[in-house]
């Protein structure tokens, strides 16, 4: 609530994937405001996820290769994303944690000993957790549009999974990914 422009509001999705009120995220002259001054700020967390995201590239590999390069819902071939379905930053800060590391504003502000230790640990972390599902990027948006980024969980996604082929999201999805669509695809 602000005193001058009254009471703002955000849709549910917004909130929950970290967006807040609009005035109190841009200053004065529409920048963003970074680190812990901005409200979308959670302890630089991301500064060290950007960096770990390239250390997991083989499990990434591992994870396509196991659903034979195809959407794990769909089964098509193409462009695909990778989706963790326990979360990535759950897994960073149980890395952290378990290091007993403290997360810092940037990663640079690790020493090279350190970023080692927790890339190492981020890889085996990944593989304790299982593989990746393969999602075409529309159907990975869409999971994201509707359960967040951040904090997802294995029932999450089984829950994602199977309202999808109960039909619940063809109203969302371009026609070519709509399920009653794939199923003609499957059966023809």
């Amino acid at each position: 609530e602000h005193l001058d422009k009254g009471v703002q509001s955000i849709i549910w999705t917004q909130f929950n994937r970290g967006f807040g009120c609009n005035y109190c995220s841009w200053d004065k002259i529409s920048e963003l405001r970074s680190g812990e001054n901005n409200p979308n700020w959670k302890g630089g967390i991301s500064s060290l996820q950007i960096y770990l995201r390239d250390k997991i590239n083989q499990w990434k590999i591992d994870s396509l290769h196991f659903f034979n390069y195809q959407c794990g819902i769909t089964n098509f071939t193409g462009n695909l994303e990778i989706h963790h379905k326990y979360a990535f930053n759950l897994i960073c800060k149980e890395v952290l944690d378990s290091l007993n590391i403290d997360l810092r504003e940037n990663f640079t502000l690790y020493n090279e000993n350190e970023l080692k230790m927790i890339s190492n640990l981020i890889i085996i972390k990944h593989y304790e957790y299982g593989l990746g599902i393969p999602l075409l990027p529309s159907i990975h948006n869409l999971y994201h549009k509707i359960y967040g980024k951040g904090y997802n969980t294995p029932e999450e996604f089984d829950e994602f999974k199977s309202r999808y082929y109960n039909f619940e999201f063809d109203n969302l999805l371009d026609d070519n990914y709509k399920y009653s669509n794939v199923l003609l695809k499957e059966v023809g």
